[in-house]
């Protein structure tokens, strides 16, 4: 594996403002990564976010406290923040501008090509003067509003061209943005990237017996398909008396979260570890034999990445962009169905051999993964942008 999880710092220190309508330091998401590793390698970094997280619910002072001790280094400024209903249940967070909006910085970095994050950066532009760079992060939702709605449509065309370059984790969801209209000059792929070191042990394993360890990590929230599991692992552990499962993660939905936990909680060989901070995630792989990531809809695949550099065998949605770091049968096991997690699951239990091989390419494919990879293919963007005139 690379090793990726030095701190470098740079002697042209960029000076960064993230917009972020909801960050979250305890995990290791794609936006806390990025802030991370730029913080390591020197740069100046300062997140503007909203003060609340991903369910609407308001977050208390220690929580931006405990994010600061964590990241240090790093400027947090967490300001007024309200809910606003657009009709139905589609909700928008919004945050008031901070003072750190007005000060100079080199790059705008906003998390979110139709959040109000982007909104606010394309308005404050003209006075702190930075470059604008967003992270696509494009839903199904975002997409077809953009395609059939007229009047999101030009509403998000005049912000666009205040943008100074756009960039997605993978190949698919650039498609998605040409579709669009988006011009195919301004937009940029940059992987997903972890740091590797932190995950990476042996794929060699004790087989005879083999008492294998079934892992979920993750958000319990109905898109993350944590509910495609009860049965599958229920199954599994009536039929196999050595095997194992843990889940682990936060309670996001907490009604939803108990009624998973409760049925599965009758199994003496099931249990549930609650949320994992960063340090203690590369534990949770390292006991797991085998991973289960049955997500109904994804933007990232942290999961998967870090579960690719543990050398686990991964049972996977065969959803993007899971399928565009994982290779059916090659890397992983996708599947479509809930039966197809049982079978799946069932396969890598009974046959050793198949497990060791998926577990050793998924890992070779992940050393292409690295954090120091994304972060220096962000700063070829910063440059690029910083370098030339806007984009159009």
């Amino acid at each position: 594996m690379d090793n990726d999880s030095k701190d470098e710092p740079r002697r042209d220190r960029w000076s960064v403002l993230h917009l972020i309508n909801v960050f979250d330091a305890r995990h290791q998401r794609d936006q806390q990564q990025i802030v991370d590793l730029q913080r390591r390698m020197g740069y100046d970094v300062t997140v503007v976010t909203s003060r609340y997280d991903d369910e609407s619910n308001r977050r208390s002072e220690r929580f931006f406290l405990d994010a600061e001790q964590h990241l240090g280094g790093v400027k947090f400024f967490h300001t007024r923040s309200c809910k606003v209903s657009l009709g139905g249940s589609r909700r928008v967070i919004i945050y008031s501008p901070s003072v750190a909006l007005l000060k100079p910085h080199d790059i705008t970095h906003i998390h979110g090509l139709t959040s109000y994050s982007c909104v606010l950066g394309s308005l404050f532009k003209k006075i702190n003067r930075a470059k604008l760079v967003v992270r696509s992060d494009l839903s199904q939702e975002g997409y077809d509003l953009l395609k059939n709605n007229t009047a999101w449509r030009a509403i998000f065309f005049k912000l666009f061209k205040s943008i100074d370059a756009v960039y997605t984790y993978t190949a698919s969801e650039k498609a998605l943005l040409l579709d669009l209209g988006i011009p195919k000059d301004a937009v940029w792929i940059v992987p997903l990237g972890i740091q590797l070191n932190r995950f990476y042990r042996s794929v060699a394993r004790h087989s005879v017996p083999f008492a294998p360890t079934i892992g979920y990590i993750g958000r319990f929230d109905p898109i993350k398909g944590v509910h495609r599991l009860v049965e599958p692992l229920s199954k599994i552990l009536r039929e196999y008396v050595g095997a194992n499962v843990i889940f682990a993660g936060p309670k996001d939905h907490v009604e939803y979260a108990d009624a998973i936990l409760d049925r599965m909680g009758v199994f003496s060989n099931f249990s549930y570890l609650g949320p994992l901070a960063p340090p203690e995630t590369p534990a949770f792989y390292h006991d797991c034999d085998i991973v289960i990531i049955p997500s109904l809809y994804e933007s990232g695949a942290i999961v998967a990445l870090e579960a690719m550099a543990s050398g686990l065998a991964i049972v996977a949605s065969n959803i993007r962009p899971l399928n565009e770091y994982l290779e059916h049968e090659v890397s992983a096991i996708l599947v479509n169905t809930d039966a197809e997690i049982y079978d799946a699951c069932k396969r890598l239990i009974e046959d050793d051999v198949l497990r060791a091989q998926l577990a050793a390419r998924a890992q070779k494919k992940a050393s292409k993964y690295s954090g120091l990879t994304m972060i220096r293919n962000l700063e070829e963007i910063y440059a690029s942008v910083k370098d030339s005139e806007r984009l159009s």
